[in-house]
């Protein structure tokens, strides 16, 4: 101070200035639109006083230490850009594999595996050998059916099946068909009427507890069909209180013998119940 009698302080006109220019630098701030170029408020060429610092602005970088970096801080996170996404380009060759859907009549006391399947009755094997999808022809297959083994193979050389039998067949009795794009069919004729638990050499066999035993009519051999017929007429005579064809035999027998030489009961009515036949 010049003199003893002076006030310290501002200028007229220049704290107000000051403050003005704090305030809309913050508001700039607030509301994200900060300063390209911080500034620096010189202290004002004032009466100052030894005691007290120059009045000055508080130096802010824009960016930095600022509101606007606290806000998109706490904002949502923006989702990861088109190019952290993993996408697959093209679609890798894939080996077409025909659907199959395999009945009960299809595995019928047999079984399926990963390129076959079978079935059997007493007297034959149905062999069901799976194709690929785009084998359509029967010429482009190779088929050999030997009395102890089976062989399949594609033109191209591929082998379906090339194993030996579990047991003997008649091979020049068999026959196969194609199933386009499906399978080939080979029907078996056995060699013994009994049943198999596999069908080659070193498959799994199958549970013989699980075998229908069951025989169809049509398989049975004629001295077979013979006896079940006889045993279906039997019961159907039972049924009706008339005598089996056992005990009619039996009755013709005696009949023949009544009236013969030196038969006590020659010359009287024949009479089946005189005589204990024991049947």
């Amino acid at each position: 101070m010049e003199k003893e009698d002076d006030i310290m302080g501002l200028p007229a006109g220049v704290a107000k200035k000051l403050v003005m220019q704090a305030y809309m630098k913050y508001d700039r701030l607030t509301h994200g639109q900060p300063e390209a170029t911080p500034k620096k408020t010189e202290p004002c060429p004032s009466q100052t006083s030894g005691d007290n610092p120059p009045f000055a602005e508080e130096v802010v970088e824009a960016g930095t230490e600022s509101g606007v970096e606290e806000k998109q801080a706490a904002g949502p996170k923006e989702p990861p850009s088109s190019n952290e996404t993993k996408i697959t380009t093209g679609n890798p060759k894939e080996v077409r594999k025909p659907k199959r859907t395999l009945t009960a009549a299809d595995t019928y006391n047999g079984a399926s595996h990963e390129s076959y399947c079978w079935s059997q009755t007493l007297s034959d094997v149905d062999l069901k050998v799976f194709v690929p999808e785009d084998l359509k022809r029967g010429k482009d297959l190779k088929v050999e059916i030997r009395n102890k083994s089976i062989k399949v193979l594609t033109k191209t050389g591929d082998t379906l099946i090339d194993s030996p039998l579990v047991s003997e067949i008649h091979g020049e009795e068999c026959m196969w068909s194609l199933h386009p794009g499906s399978y080939v069919q080979l029907t078996l004729e056995k060699k013994v009427g009994t049943w198999w638990k596999a069908v080659f050499v070193g498959e799994t066999e199958i549970d013989q507890k699980s075998i229908d035993n069951t025989l169809n009519v049509h398989d049975m051999d004629g001295e077979s069909k013979a006896d079940y017929d006889r045993v279906l007429y039997d019961m159907e005579q039972k049924r009706q209180g008339k005598p089996t064809i056992k005990e009619m035999e039996t009755q013709e027998m005696l009949r023949k013998a009544w009236d013969a030489e030196g038969s006590p009961f020659a010359g009287s009515e024949f009479d089946p119940s005189k005589v204990n036949i024991s049947t």
